[in-house]
């Protein structure tokens, strides 16, 4: 049998939550704990904790989107080999665009 000790645990906001979750995480003790010294639901706790991260990894995808345009050129490069653009993309990858 499972005793609840607050069984009408007070509504939250969502910045609330969020606050909660950033107080976990500055302690070096386990969620589970954390929920335990605070009087909180743990599966709530986990909920709201997941729901959250998956929001901030939305946006963050989104708000990474860069939009590029092409450049205007006056002229054509002296060299027609010379690289217009080059984008080294991580370690061992390079994108080169250059004028047709």
């Amino acid at each position: 049998m499972t005793i609840h000790k607050n069984p009408r645990a007070p509504k939250r906001s969502r910045d609330e939550w969020q606050q909660i979750i950033d107080q976990s995480n500055m302690l070096a003790i386990s969620a589970e704990s954390f929920c335990k010294q605070q009087n909180i639901c743990y599966a709530t706790f986990s909920k709201w904790r997941s729901l959250l991260k998956n929001e901030r990894r939305q946006t963050d995808e989104a708000s990474s989107f860069v939009e590029l345009t092409p450049p205007v050129f006056t002229s054509p490069p002296e060299n027609k080999n010379d690289w217009l653009v080059e984008l080294n993309i991580g370690e061992h990858l390079v994108l080169r665009l250059k004028a047709s």
